[in-house]
């Protein structure tokens, strides 16, 4: 082969003639396309555009014009010429590496790996809802039992009505007012109805209370309109409730009403069975069972209530009023039947009832539904963990890790993690899974584009509390 190297500069749009014969043009750099015409030979007269990496064989010529293509920018290029052949191989373009992932049969899926962030929080089983005697603790300026059964007032604020027909306002300052007394005398069915406590209904707008008819169990309620101390207060009738396929025999007085967001009212009957009820804005009972509390409110939007004693508190379902969760209440000293009031703020006020006075006392907020909380073991070393995304979302003594005694976990950490982020474990899950890390251990396990499964990784990890776990996973960990 004979030939040589030919370097040219094109202006924009510039043909230039090459005084060079041969049987071949390889183009072996251009920064654009060019045109090249033939001279000379069986071929003269041809037009041909060529890139980079083009070889073009016309047969014999004695000479070529060539062409820049582009009239906006100039040309570089590079050509060799000669007479025989010129071999090179050029790849045009670009070379781009697909990542595979190879599951534990030794098949190749395509990458759609990405990282499942949680943070890690234990509670104990006894959660430490901590009663403090704070600026709430007062005594009420009225001597009766009754006055133990507070409800939710307007804001930050709790409410009652006594037996001597007094209403008082407990404010988030710890004061206690009197908001209005002489509560008139109402009639149903021939007979006097008893009145129970009021509550503020966010949704109507209004205080609102229940009057009660003992010996037929039918209920109407009531909206209040306060007037100053010592005027009776002007009330007007909203709806009749009649129990209808549910009837029940709820004794003198209901009690502890709890106004939910979207206008439902939860309650509870006091008789011969206790029970607690869901009615609708329209008076439609939609839920009930047999409990007894000492007291309950709407925490956040959900349904708090306690025992007979205040010793716990339960988290219940409002559409069917099972049991969510429970909370055991550490009492600091505290004593008496505690029974729940009303939110302030992010905390809940409950008064402590006893023959002479009423004091109140504050539920500390830090331990309760919805809070992350510090780890703290109790002395039988009990405990109950969470991986959260959303707080709420965990799983009392979880199987898959258990206590060594020294604040650290140990055990099946990615599952525990899988679980709580897709509120189900899928099968063979350790196929989906290539890497793993835990920030206060300072783990990281990666396994590259192999699955845990194929490289017979372990779910066997140990994390502490705060740590924050991240489990890298490819798109099958969402089918199931």
């Amino acid at each position: 082969m004979a030939g040589q190297d030919i370097t040219k500069r094109l202006q924009p749009g510039q043909s230039q003639p090459v005084q060079v014969g041969g049987d071949f043009i390889f183009l072996k750099f251009a920064d654009r396309p060019i045109v090249v015409i033939i001279n000379g030979g069986e071929s003269s007269g041809s037009r041909v555009i060529m890139e980079a990496g083009d070889k073009y064989r016309p047969g014999a010529f004695q000479s070529f014009e060539i062409e820049n293509t582009d009239n906006d920018n100039p040309a570089q290029l590079v050509m060799t010429v000669g007479r025989g052949d010129y071999n090179r191989q050029i790849v045009q373009g670009e070379i781009k590496s697909v990542i595979s992932l190879r599951k534990a049969d030794g098949t190749l899926v395509d990458d759609s790996r990405a990282w499942i962030e949680k943070a890690v929080v234990f509670r104990p089983d006894t959660m430490g809802v901590g009663i403090t005697r704070g600026d709430l603790s007062l005594t009420v300026p009225f001597s009766s039992t009754r006055t133990g059964e507070w409800n939710q007032g307007k804001g930050d604020s709790a409410i009652t009505y006594n037996n001597y027909n007094d209403f008082w306002l407990l404010t988030k300052s710890g004061s206690v007012q009197k908001m209005g007394d002489s509560m008139p005398s109402v009639q149903k069915n021939g007979k006097t109805v008893t009145w129970g406590n009021p509550w503020w209904n966010e949704s109507a707008g209004t205080y609102q209370t229940w009057a009660t008819d003992s010996g037929s169990g039918q209920q109407w309620l009531f909206d209040i309109t306060f007037r100053q101390s010592n005027q009776s207060p002007t009330v007007s009738e909203r709806w009749e409730l009649n129990f209808g396929d549910h009837p029940v025999s709820v004794g003198a007085i209901v009690d502890h009403t709890v106004a939910l967001p979207d206008g439902r009212l939860v309650f509870m009957g006091r008789g011969s069975v206790h029970r607690m009820y869901v009615v609708s804005a329209a008076g439609n009972v939609l839920a009930n069972r047999q409990y007894d509390s000492y007291g309950m409110t709407g925490y956040n939007g959900e349904l708090i209530v306690n025992d007979q004693h205040g010793n716990t508190l339960y988290q219940f379902d409002t559409s069917d009023l099972s049991t969510v969760d429970s909370f055991a209440i550490e009492r600091n000293g505290v004593t008496g039947n505690l029974r729940v009031a009303a939110q302030f703020g992010d905390v809940i006020v409950a008064p402590l009832v006893s023959i002479v006075a009423n004091k109140f006392h504050v539920i500390e907020p830090k331990t309760m539904i919805n809070n992350p909380v510090e780890l703290k073991e109790n002395s039988s070393g009990c405990f109950f963990g969470i991986i959260q995304a959303d707080i709420d979302q965990f799983e009392r003594n979880p199987a898959e890790v258990t206590a060594n005694g020294d604040g650290t976990y140990s055990g099946a950490v990615i599952a525990w993690l899988l679980k709580a982020h897709l509120g189900y474990l899928p099968e063979n899950y350790l196929d989906a899974v290539y890497g793993i890390e835990i920030t206060t251990t300072d783990i990281q396990k990666k396994t590259g584009s192999v699955s845990f499964a194929r490289a017979n990784i372990t779910d066997y990890f140990t994390v502490a509390n705060g740590a924050v776990v991240r489990v890298l996973a490819d798109a099958s960990i969402y089918e199931g």
